[in-house]
């Protein structure tokens, strides 16, 4: 009887084959140093960066430290530091010129829209004036456009700046006497049809050809720094805006920042289930930086007009942690075929709170934050506002597990006019095998 010896070959062969995939796919963990030159220690803009720089999970012990105006962070991360600057949100390096960057090290120039001497990093280098003008960082404190990567003149000779937001889109800004203008542009083809006769059918079809490219200049009106609050100007077709805050205080990646105008754009969206409604967006503009963030809400209006960061401290002074709400919720369904649950709150016992949520675009999937219980409300306090959501605690009634019932406080009153028994509400249930509550049927 002859011994296979090919099988035996084959398996050490496919080992060998798996331990080295392995080998490859592990990413090693690095000693990275960020170096940013022309800097001050307490910059909000160096804060900034290094509290970002904290919340990435492949990060670890950030170490600040400071000498001859050079600040440097000094950590470890799971990943070479290319990698790390492409996952740097664009708030958090906006001001940042990268001057240089290997494997373990990103060296950087600091961009300031605050400085007005001689010494600038606009005036550093030749190649750098060229897309870096100190007077446009001045003459906008709410849009400064210290970098752009074009010009062009639109209205009679008025200068715009082009900011490049993809390889095929460009915005252009002009600021002048605080309102802010965009324009961009738009292409779409020409359309013809042909009618085309088939004889033996006796039947006539109808074809449609595409022309030549349209392009069409958009412009709207995106801040009037002087405008009084409530004065509310058309931007857009069907789209409103208006400053509802002036000189509030906010927490950006829990770091405060003051003078900042808030405005509220409305627009009338469609709806699958409720229709033609109005949706709101609220912009933060930062003396100084510009656009710092954008939340999106259902609610007409703000709860209120006061500082948003007294706000939280009122409500996480208020509150309490409810020890029984600790753990991993999920949005009731079945998971996916990989076994990965895509919509889950993970509510920790130190009163912090990850939310993740796969349907989101990538950037804004994970979402964290602080939550506290006042009376029957969850409250969710992260970077964007807050999220108020009425709890009822249930046993599932397929599963047995322990669920929470969330009923969406802003979404209820967002649309007032609906009937009383209008419940926009969600149903997570716990992935971490917790009992169910005793105190519930």
């Amino acid at each position: 009887m002859k011994k296979n010896i090919l099988t035996p070959l084959f398996f050490i062969v496919t080992l060998s084959l798996c331990i080295i995939t392995n080998t490859v796919q592990a990413q090693s963990i690095n000693k990275i140093t960020i170096s940013v030159k022309e800097i001050k220690y307490d910059d909000p803009n160096f804060t900034a960066l290094r509290e970002s720089l904290k919340k990435n999970p492949k990060v670890k012990s950030v170490k600040p430290s400071y000498a001859d105006g050079v600040a440097i962070l000094s950590f470890t991360y799971t990943g070479e530091a290319p990698q790390l600057w492409e996952e740097i949100p664009k708030t958090s390096k906006r001001f940042f010129d990268l001057a240089g960057i290997s494997n373990d090290a990103i060296s950087l120039n600091y961009v300031n829209p605050q400085k007005n001497g001689a010494n600038s990093t606009a005036e550093t280098s030749a190649a750098q004036t060229k897309n870096i003008n100190k007077k446009d960082c001045f003459d906008c404190d709410y849009f400064p456009m210290c970098k752009y990567d074009d010009t062009k003149k639109y209205d009679g000779g008025h200068i715009y700046r082009g900011v490049r937001e993809s390889d095929v889109s460009i915005a252009y800004y002009n600021c002048e006497n605080g309102v802010v203008t965009e324009k961009w542009v738009t292409s779409s083809n020409e359309q013809y049809k042909a009618v085309d006769y088939n004889p033996f059918t006796d039947r006539e079809t109808v074809i449609y050809y595409e022309g030549k490219p349209v392009y069409t200049t958009h412009t709207q009106i995106i801040l009037k720094t002087n405008a009084a609050i409530d004065e509310e100007w058309k931007s857009e077709d069907d789209i409103y805006r208006k400053i509802i805050t002036k000189n509030a205080s906010v927490l950006i990646d829990e770091v405060k920042y003051d003078n900042v105008i808030v405005v509220c754009k409305r627009s009338n969206v469609f709806n699958y289930a409720l229709g033609w409604v109005d949706a709101y967006s609220y912009i933060y503009y930062i003396k100084g930086i510009g656009d710092a963030f954008v939340e999106s809400s259902m609610q007409p209006e703000p709860k209120t007009k006061l500082s948003i960061l007294q706000e939280f401290k009122a409500g996480l002074n208020a509150g309490r942690i409810d020890t029984s709400l600790v753990g991993s919720w999920s949005v009731f369904a079945e998971p996916d075929p990989d076994g990965r649950f895509k919509s889950f709150y993970k509510i920790n016992a130190d009163g912090s709170y990850t939310y993740t949520n796969e349907f989101r675009k990538i950037e804004d999937r994970i979402e964290k934050g602080s939550w506290r219980v006042i009376n029957d409300t969850l409250k969710f306090f992260h970077k964007g506002g807050i999220n108020k959501q009425k709890i009822d605690k249930i046993n599932n009634q397929q599963t047995g597990k322990p669920s929470i019932v969330m009923h969406d406080v802003a979404l209820k009153l967002a649309f007032p006019n609906n009937s009383p028994n209008y419940d926009p509400k969600t149903e997570y249930h716990n992935i971490d095998n917790k009992g169910p509550w005793k105190e519930v049927p």
